[in-house]
């Protein structure tokens, strides 16, 4: 399926040249001094996770109801404005990534892979992953070329909230990490270090389990359902990796990312509330502790974050199905 859409900003141009030289537009959402928007002439349908290849837009979004399996994976030109749904009827897509020429989806129990030269020729991976009955989270593409894809919590599954690699090469999966209720986003730093965001819900002796970021030690058990936060609060924290830093009750961090304008910063999404906060990073031993500062508030739904190569940030929201570009002002 496809239509033509009037990039006003990018017609016949070419993406990287017209993003540099765009009209900054006013944003709807309060952003912090020193930074402009420029907004993607563009609106999906519930997006999840996207990514940039050259000058290709590639995005999941649920295109309907959550519950609906009316899942789409669309490629964008960016130059010309052309649109393909390159991917229809997908149950809950949350995950896309780019790996040996192929295009990797996670859905609610599934990992589907679509290779570039045949994309109708969609292989299932693995099925019938363990998850809490809405879906698991986003893909990411390790420096090695293997694939991250989590399996989030259900108290009653021993073999649920998990973090795995998958290795394309040998088909098998291994674990990374346990006792995550929702490794929802990762992201590589540029000296390979992996930081991710935890969606929790439920509660521990009457108190709400708030969101984290974490960073990643092979094998580590981060607590879940028993233990969780900084300071390791809960009724069994033995043997569990304390968080980088605890997130408000209910945020929903779904998107990180590694800031493309300050050393030793994270971008996180906080979903419910509307904010993108900057998270400055302080390493201690082979852990880190984490700030906040206000990046953007009042967004309707912020859902992921990619850094661009060009050194801007993506920011999606899923309420309106918008894609913000942000860059850091001249002096």
């Amino acid at each position: 399926m496809k239509k033509a859409i009037v990039f006003v900003m990018f017609l016949l141009l070419g993406c990287s040249a017209t993003i540099e030289t765009a009209t900054p537009t006013p944003p709807p959402f309060d952003l912090a001094d020193g930074f402009t928007s420029v907004l993607l002439p563009h609106e999906f349908r519930g997006p999840t996770q996207f990514f940039v290849d050259n000058d290709t837009l590639w995005i999941a979004q649920l295109n309907g109801g959550e519950g609906a399996a009316e899942g789409q994976v669309l490629q964008i030109d960016l130059a010309s404005g052309e649109e393909t749904a390159v991917l229809e009827n997908i149950d809950k897509p949350t995950g896309i990534a780019l790996l040996d020429d192929a295009i990797w989806v996670a859905t609610r129990d599934e990992l589907l892979r679509a290779p570039l030269n045949d994309l109708e020729a969609v292989e299932i991976v693995l099925t019938g992953l363990p998850n809490n009955g809405r879906s698991n989270g986003t893909l990411t593409v390790t420096p090695s070329g293997t694939l991250l894809y989590e399996v989030s919590g259900r108290r009653s599954d021993p073999e649920s909230g998990r973090l795995y690699e998958y290795d394309p090469a040998t088909g098998e999966s291994r674990i990374l990490a346990t006792g995550l209720k929702n490794a929802y986003a990762h992201t590589f730093d540029a000296n390979g270090r992996l930081w991710m965001t935890e969606i929790a819900d439920g509660s521990l002796e009457g108190v709400t389990y708030p969101g984290e970021i974490n960073l990643l030690v092979e094998g580590a058990d981060f607590g879940w359902p028993t233990c969780y936060g900084q300071e390791l609060t809960g009724t069994d924290c033995d043997g569990t990796r304390a968080a980088v830093k605890v997130l408000p009750e209910n945020s929903t961090p779904t998107g990180i990312a590694i800031s493309p304008f300050t050393a030793d910063t994270l971008f996180v999404t906080l979903w419910l509330t509307g904010e993108v906060i900057e998270v400055p990073l302080s390493f201690v031993g082979d852990n880190a502790r984490g700030g906040e500062r206000p990046f953007i508030q009042n967004m309707e739904n912020p859902q992921h974050l990619f850094t661009h190569p060009d050194g801007s940030l993506w920011v999606s929201e899923f309420a309106t199905g918008k894609i913000w570009i942000i860059r850091q002002q001249l002096p």
